[in-house]
């Protein structure tokens, strides 16, 4: 066998291939392979391309590490290109289809199996290939899960290699332009209850499917399309997937011979080429979803900041006393943003306690492709014991989300786009809280029985007392307390039931400033709770309340307890109307229309607020409508 091929180093070379099983030698001939089409597609970015492509093959091909009851040994490789070329190359292959250099090799991959230990002496064995072909500027890597994962942190840490990912726009634009197929999305929004984290979509064309109220805050994953036919492609054709931020794409199809993977390959480089060609001409099929951005020389002008609620935080497994304290104090604490038009960088006016302490400035600071961000106080507090605790509070970056003039949204540490939309959120009612104080959402008194007992008694001037004066006539009982459906519930004398969730403002100034914070706790919590709207599940709910008196009225006077209530709501039928109300006086009539008519180029940041808030309203009032026959928000006339 030694005129054959030779062994070093525990490699045997020049295109063999070991089976110590058996104590053959076989020829490893690129002509018997036919893998499936699933690549890592790189593009260089240095000037000596040839150097580059040296550097990239040496790093796929080295080693990995180690492991204890594992051993790797490389068993074949081959190379074909302008300084080398091993004699089982199929050149005319290569070249017909424009391919500059190649590389390859195998490696044997013996363990010990999952389910025993090394001392009863079984073993796995696996062969896993890895092919590289260039294409001008472009290379596409076939390789098993741990070399492409191995290559992608790669990719991602400093000092960064002269090769990138392709744009996510190029990949999309190239394989996503026929019948989408399958969609995996990453949420973008802050985790909250009523609205996934993530989700996966089938059906027979999901550009039409998409839906901007909800999935504008989804990220593409990955996707599967029906690649359009066209007379230039004969073997990159069919369903294909990709995986945009690993720069990856993949067929279901296994190649009939290696001939049909290279002309696959190859088809599939010139099209991306021909789409980065295209440059700012490029048009994305998915133009409704969210994008992460790696490069944040874009990003400026930051006009809002929102904070991941504490009842968010509370509700994931890895939660804890002070991380949830911590959103409880910036949800407050932030009282206005000044952007920078030229950098992600900006500015807050933070104080604890209802009063400005201070200025913080804030940089977005990338490292290892993952942004922190970097906090300080700029000049001198007037109190800073109500900055530093803010400050700290913020450094962690996870529990914020910042948006920017430039389209761009920072979640989780990230950068998304994040396009600005400006539809108009059409079910506002501006109502008169004269006499009520609308920074109480209920009488101050504890416990959830003595809440009850004392709505509406004289001094209550609380927002519970509004909604008892408000909601006077036909039936009306209180659920506040822990796991209610919502705050009240009202049967009006025509049948219509309406689900009535109350949130008081922190801030009663009349020059109060639109935001979005004061609305997202409780519009969540009127989404998740509109499964209520099911007569039966509601009746069973409110059977049994927590407490011995829960508050009920009849046409304004107090009721000894809920049966009245329950007779009607049984007796109500499929044709009666059921509403969710949102009171929440923070917005003013006055305030709305001063910030919706202004006429400013560019927005002013508070329409640009105002924008989100209506943007979230109206996802809101998309999902409760599924259920209930219409959503309101309710605001203060002055």
């Amino acid at each position: 066998m030694a005129e054959a091929g030779s062994v070093h180093g525990g490699c045997l070379l020049e295109g063999w291939v070991s089976d110590s099983d058996w104590g053959v030698a076989k020829p490893l001939s690129l002509k018997a392979l036919h893998p499936y089409l699933s690549v890592v597609v790189l593009e260089c970015t240095g000037d000596d391309v040839v150097t580059q492509f040296a550097i990239l093959e040496n790093f796929v091909s080295t080693m990995p590490r180690r492991r204890a009851g594992r051993s790797v040994e490389t068993v074949a490789t081959i190379r074909w290109g302008s300084d080398v070329s091993d004699a089982d190359v199929p050149r005319d292959i290569l070249t017909e289809n424009d391919f500059s250099e190649l590389t390859g090799f195998v490696r044997r991959v013996e363990t010990s199996p999952s389910w025993a230990s090394e001392e009863l002496g079984l073993r796995d064995i696996e062969h896993l290939l890895v092919l590289m072909l260039r294409q001008e500027r472009l290379v596409a890597i076939y390789a098993d899960d741990a070399t492409t994962q191995r290559l992608q942190r790669w990719l991602s840490k400093a000092p960064r290699p002269q090769w990138r990912r392709l744009p996510a726009a190029v990949l999309e634009a190239a394989l996503l332009s026929g019948e989408v197929k399958g969609l995996w999305l990453q949420g973008t929004h802050r985790r909250r209850s009523s609205k996934p984290d993530s989700k996966n979509i089938v059906g027979l064309d999901l550009r039409d499917a998409l839906d901007p109220a909800h999935d504008s805050s989804f990220a593409l994953r990955a996707a599967r399309a029906d690649l359009e036919d066209s007379p230039e492609r004969t073997a990159f054709k069919g369903k294909v997937g990709t995986t945009p931020a690993n720069s990856a794409v993949w067929s279901s199809e296994r190649t009939a011979s290696f001939h049909q993977y290279v002309r696959a390959v190859s088809e599939l480089l010139t099209l991306i080429r021909k789409v980065m060609t295209e440059g700012s001409t490029v048009v994305t099929s998915l133009p409704i979803l969210a994008r992460e951005t790696l490069d944040a020389s874009a990003v400026r002008d930051a006009y809002a900041v929102t904070v991941f609620t504490p009842e968010g935080i509370a509700s994931l497994a890895q939660a804890d006393i002070a991380r949830t304290a911590e959103a409880e104090l910036i949800q407050h604490a932030i009282h206005d943003v000044v952007g920078d038009p030229s950098s992600p960088a900006f500015q807050l006016e933070v104080g604890i306690g209802g009063a400005i302490g201070g200025t913080l400035g804030v940089t977005p600071v990338e490292i290892d492709g993952r942004f922190r961000l970097d906090i300080g106080i700029r000049g001198t507090p007037s109190d800073v014991s109500r900055v530093t605790p803010v400050r700290d509070a913020l450094s962690s970056g996870d529990s914020v989300t910042i948006y920017y003039r430039s389209g761009h949204a920072f979640v989780n540490n990230t950068f998304y786009t994040a396009p600005i939309t400006t539809a108009r959120f059409s079910n506002w009612s501006f109502e008169d809280f004269g006499g009520y104080r609308i920074d109480r959402e209920k009488p101050e008194v504890r416990g959830d029985q003595a809440i009850h007992d004392s709505i509406g008694l004289d001094g209550d001037t609380s927002l519970f007392a509004w909604v008892l004066h408000h909601y006077g006539d036909g039936w009306l009982i209180c659920d506040d307390g822990s796991g209610e459906v919502a705050d009240f519930l009202h049967i009006a004398d025509d049948g219509v039931l309406t689900f009535i969730h109350v949130k008081a403002t922190d801030n009663v100034s009349p020059l109060r400033r639109i935001a979005v914070v004061p609305y997202e706790v409780v519009v969540s919590q009127a989404v998740k709770n509109s499964v209520y709207a099911d007569a039966e599940l509601l009746a069973k709910r409110l059977q049994v309340p927590r407490i011995a008196r829960p508050a009920a009225w009849i046409e304004g006077q107090r009721a000894p307890d809920r049966s009245e209530f329950l007779e009607v709501l049984a007796s109500r039928d499929a044709t009666d109307r059921t509403e969710v109300v949102v009171i929440q006086p923070h917005v003013s009539e006055q305030s709305y229309w001063r910030v919706r008519r202004s006429n400013n180029s560019p927005p002013s940041n508070e329409l640009l607020r105002l924008y989100l808030l209506e943007r979230l309203l109206t996802s809101a009032r998309s999902n409760v409508v599924a259920s209930c026959d219409e959503f309101t928000v309710v605001g203060s006339a002055v």
